[in-house]
């Protein structure tokens, strides 16, 4: 379960937002935040950073997709191992290169962190430690 050489065309991504944001203990650009971790409340600890396309692994292609709202419109974390049901899959999604990113578009995101690119490459996700099934994310760079 790889999840590569998939193509996502003409989908919609409206009305993002944000859950429990802006976090009381960032600062006000929303660029350094803390370390998020997975905990009743929160089940995906990137869901700080709502966003119309969370790509997790780049080795697909992406034509004509739109995303309105969220903290980005297309997040790219940077992700030294898979999670999920692929944990145990032997690659790293942060080597994959994108295989093609072409008439894709974002309107009015990243309301609340000033000076923010629409597609954002940055952050992590990871489990707490190897034998954790808990995750952790950090959306700075």
């Amino acid at each position: 379960m790889q999840e590569e050489k998939n193509t996502f065309e003409h989908n919609l991504a409206s009305l993002v937002h944000l859950f429990g944001y802006p976090p009381s203990n960032a600062n006000s650009t929303g660029q350094f935040m803390p370390w998020w971790t997975q905990n009743e409340w929160l089940l995906l600890p990137a869901d700080v950073t709502a966003s119309g396309f969370y790509i997790t692994n780049a080795y697909n292609s992406f034509y004509g997709n739109t995303a309105t709202g969220g903290w980005a419109a297309y997040i790219f974390p940077n992700m030294d191992n898979p999670i999920g049901l692929s944990r145990y899959v032997r690659m790293s999604p942060k080597s994959r290169p994108t295989l093609r990113f072409e008439g894709n578009s974002a309107r009015s995101t990243a309301y609340f962190w000033g000076q923010a690119g629409a597609i954002y490459v940055g952050g992590n996700l990871s489990y707490v430690n190897t034998t954790s099934p808990l995750l952790m994310y950090n959306p700075g760079r």
